[in-house]
């Protein structure tokens, strides 16, 4: 039986890339200011290889001006904040549209020890947002070059790759641009289309 892989969708009517005042909005509605550099971890965080501590720590050998918005559910992240020395660089709004936080960015994080695809790394790309994903993750290779490739998944390489990707601004345009070119591929309907033809050849594989 052949096996085709049909990668996740995402919207690209709804997630585009957002314009200045609608970034301004965003950021302030976080508690952001503008002269931050806000780095997005999206999505449940309640198992621990969804790298949040990973993110965490990154954050805490950073510059001052750098912030962690974590949008999603998980455990209260107080304590660890504190530890850290964190207090007031790291957002948690809760469950907030993804696109409404994305548009709030510099860039994105999926640091995660092992991830079946991620969802948000497509959407961050979708709007123009940079992203960093783990190479465990199934967006990393079906992006490629859209998305730089952590590995391996820890805070040494994540603090690495955040610090190459604000002190780059070629590279930060290289991955809007591979990104724009990239995404056009994964909107619902091509999606659709290779789900339709998978099921058609799964089919004719059986009679």
């Amino acid at each position: 039986v052949p096996r085709v892989l049909v990668p996740n969708g995402v919207d690209l009517d709804a997630l585009t890339p957002p314009d200045e005042t609608r970034r301004t909005t965003a950021r302030r509605r976080l508690g952001l200011r503008a002269g931050d550099f806000a780095i997005g971890l999206l999505g449940e965080y309640h198992s621990p290889r969804k790298g949040l501590d990973t993110a965490l720590t990154a954050l805490a050998g950073g510059p001052p001006d750098e912030h962690l918005v974590v949008a999603g559910s998980g455990p209260s992240l107080d304590a660890r904040i504190a530890a850290l020395r964190l207090t007031g660089r790291v957002h948690t709004p809760g469950f907030v549209p993804a696109a409404e936080v994305l548009a709030a960015l510099d860039a994105v994080v999926v640091p995660s020890t092992y991830e079946p695809f991620s969802a948000v790394a497509l959407e961050a790309t979708a709007m123009g947002i940079p992203a960093i994903v783990s190479a465990r993750a199934g967006a990393a290779g079906a992006l490629g070059d859209a998305v730089i490739s952590l590995e391996p998944p820890n805070t040494e390489a994540l603090r690495a790759a955040i610090d190459e990707l604000r002190g780059d601004g070629n590279l930060r345009a290289r991955l809007r641009t591979e990104g724009a070119a990239k995404i056009a591929g994964f909107g619902w309907a091509q999606v659709a289309a290779m789900a339709a033809e998978a099921a058609e050849r799964l089919v004719a594989s059986t009679r």
